[in-house]
């Protein structure tokens, strides 16, 4: 599929086939002579016909074999058959007008939506636009893959709206005395590859996310020893009182592995509800596992598709082509510049961290929506009075000459390339020099590639459905950039208050919280800009269910009823 042709025919459709070659040049983004050539090929493959413009300002002319409609359908008919999703999703990013696509909606869903097969299997198709990362317990932190993780896995314990349940311990107490909290499995629970749950694997994973680890996780921190009294019953001994420990248990960096052999993530093994059937660049594949302690998924396979699409500053058309229901999102994260104090660069100036702060001046964004943030937690936010003056007068304090600050921005996400290159302009502005990097998660954030290449990073912590304690994993996981960008003396300031948050009695860690906070944003480690709201667009199989089972990706609850067809239709 030629998206290129595709273009000329919107271009003539709005231009006119009479038109100067510099303009379709500018369309394409290629020069004139490049534009000729390329009209010149189409021609030769009787694609259309080309008259060139005799003379500098003279207009070319071009005219095609068949009406554009015509050769759309045709077109998006041949990629549906030959299940072409990738040429697709990027043929339907061009601005066509809502009624043309209308005729291949049930085509749409029939590929993203249900689907039967011979044997009566129930599989959901779900459109994805990047690969699945890491599904290492101890390395995942991008929203999704946790999510996808809590399908194939579980933990001891489990968090349902905001309330601790039991997971694959039935039943825990707490010790004062012996410091010592005791957890005992269920019964009858088996891993994916046939395996028995016992007190072991508990073992083996406590022991995994302590050794693998580059530091302790901060959960065990307090962790003096594991005990194993017989195949069901789990003693942690801490060093000091811990009386939060079963709600940190229920992160997904202790879902439980099975100590038989070693972990793989090409042979991912779990007790969850689904497991990996397959794993491609352009395809992951879940399949319901039929031996679940719990309730059987009503679904039997779920498909992610890998779509390719080029940045837009829209959500993709193929979301609504494929039957997917838009839904307003209630407060989803927060926004945030973290500074990198690992590079021995100007980064270190804190009048330089201060500059960049003032120019930051969200309210001054011209595509700004959301609430602007000042702290991680919406409520606690104000919108700040800021300027180019004060950026331009603490630029003055400090000492810079001129150095290059080098901004990291995710390359997929237009938004965030949409305000680092606002941001650029706003430093430039009071002469503090940015320069942007283009990451993505797949290739740079699971690697020391920040930590060697940035001084600054534009990112969004979205916090887990269900995780009562965002804050404290948004600064304590060792896997996130607060942890990752602090040096060493910092961090120990911060683990400090980190260990006065989680003793706290509930009604004071508020204070700790905003403590925390304080310390990050007035050194200028962490400059939050909004607390986005983003729209969400929900499998038609995932419509009936609650906002947070919408928003974990969880399948086990999904069902095609028809009344959610007929919604979607």
């Amino acid at each position: 599929m030629d998206s290129a042709y595709f273009q000329l025919r919107l271009f003539c459709q709005q231009q006119g086939t009479s038109f100067l070659l510099k303009d379709l040049a500018d369309t394409w983004d290629i020069s004139t002579k490049q534009t000729k050539r390329r009209l010149q090929h189409y021609q030769a493959r009787n694609m259309l016909t080309f008259t060139p413009g005799v003379g500098r300002g003279h207009l070319s002319q071009v005219t095609f074999p068949e009406p554009l409609l015509d050769k759309l359908q045709a077109t998006v008919s041949a990629l549906l058959a030959q299940e072409n999703l990738t040429d697709l999703a990027t043929l339907l990013q061009l601005p066509w007008p809502n009624a043309w696509l209308k005729p291949f909606y049930q085509q749409f869903q029939s590929h993203f939506g249900l689907k039967k097969t011979v044997d009566e299997k129930i599989i959901l198709r779900q459109i994805t636009t990047r690969p699945v990362t890491s599904l290492d317990p101890l390395k995942v932190s991008i929203y999704r893959e946790v999510n996808l993780l809590y399908q194939i896995g579980d933990c001891l314990t489990k968090l349902v709206a905001d309330q601790l349940t039991p997971g694959l311990a039935h039943h825990w107490y707490y010790d004062e005395q012996e410091l010592t909290w005791h957890f005992y499995l269920r019964k009858g629970v088996l891993f994916h590859h046939g395996k028995y749950l016992t007190s072991a694997d508990v073992r083996y994973t406590i022991e995994r996310a302590l050794s693998v680890s580059k530091l302790v996780p901060w959960q065990l921190l307090n962790l003096q020893k594991i005990v194993t009294d017989g195949d069901y019953h789990v003693a942690f001994v801490m060093k000091h009182p811990e009386p939060l420990l079963p709600s940190y248990l229920a992160n997904v960096l202790f879902i439980i592995l099975p100590s038989d052999r070693p972990f793989q993530e090409n042979a991912w093994l779990g007790t969850g509800a689904f497991y990996v059937k397959e794993w491609q660049p352009k395809q992951f594949t879940l399949r319901a596992f039929d031996e679940y302690y719990g309730l059987r998924p009503l679904i039997d396979e779920v498909e992610h598709v890998l779509v390719n699409l080029p940045p837009a500053p829209t959500t993709p058309q193929l979301y609504l082509e494929a039957g997917y229901q838009e839904k307003a999102a209630l407060g989803m994260g927060v926004q945030f510049i973290s500074a990198n104090l690992k590079r021995n660069t100007v980064i270190q100036e804190f009048y330089v961290r201060e500059a960049l702060y003032y120019a930051c001046d969200v309210t001054a964004y011209p595509q700004q929506k959301d609430q602007p943030a000042s702290h991680y937690q919406e409520a606690d936010s104000l919108t700040l009075k800021k300027s180019l003056a004060q950026g331009a007068a603490a630029l003055a304090k400090g000492n810079y000459h001129g150095e290059t600050l080098k901004l990291g921005v995710l390359h997929y996400l237009a938004e965030s390339v949409s305000f680092g290159e606002w941001l650029q302009e706003r430093c430039q502005a009071i002469g503090l020099k940015i320069q942007l990097v283009y990451f993505s998660f797949e290739e740079h954030f699971y690697s020391d590639f920040l930590e060697k290449n940035v001084d600054l990073v534009l990112l969004e912590d979205l916090p887990v459905p269900g995780e009562i304690f965002p804050y404290l994993a948004f600064v304590a996981s060792p896997e996130l950039l607060v942890q990752r960008f602090l040096p060493a003396d910092s961090k120990k300031y911060l683990q400090q208050a980190i260990t006065a948050y989680q003793n706290a009695p509930q009604l004071e860690r508020q204070k700790n919280y905003l403590a925390m906070d304080d310390w990050l944003t007035q050194n200028y480690y962490l400059i939050y800009t909004v607390h986005s709201k983003r729209r969400r667009y929900v499998h038609p199989m995932l419509a009936g269910l609650t906002s947070s089972a919408q928003d974990a990706f969880d399948y086990r609850l999904a069902w095609p009823e028809e009344s959610k067809k007929d919604d979607v239709c």
